[in-house]
């Protein structure tokens, strides 16, 4: 089990964002986030003996949660709307109960 949770990660994150909205603005680029995660959840209490799939969008400053979650009955089934360039991160014991894992 990994000793990081996804808190640890925050502002390493927020300054990786800050550099590639920097390096963006520089080329021109307009983008609304620099980076995607995704985070697993069992047994949410807005979906009750289910699995869900939250994507947030990071930006240098915020992390905003997507409206719309994928909901499946099984673990197996939810992996399959993880992109699949991402990395897997479990979670740490200080972590909300309900979060199994996130993607990066």
């Amino acid at each position: 089990m990994s000793d990081y949770r996804l808190a640890d990660f925050k502002g390493l994150v927020q300054q990786a964002a800050k550099f590639i909205e920097r390096y963006n603005n520089q080329k021109g680029i307009d983008v609304k986030s620099v980076l995607d995660i995704y985070v697993v959840y069992e047994n949410p209490t807005d979906y009750p003996n289910k699995f869900v799939l939250r994507k947030c969008a990071i930006t240098p400053n915020e992390i905003h949660p997507e409206e719309t979650v994928i909901v499946e009955d099984t673990l197996e089934a939810l992996h399959k709307h993880v992109p699949h360039n991402m990395a897997r991160i479990e979670r740490n014991i200080l972590d909300e109960p309900q979060i199994i894992e996130i993607w990066l």
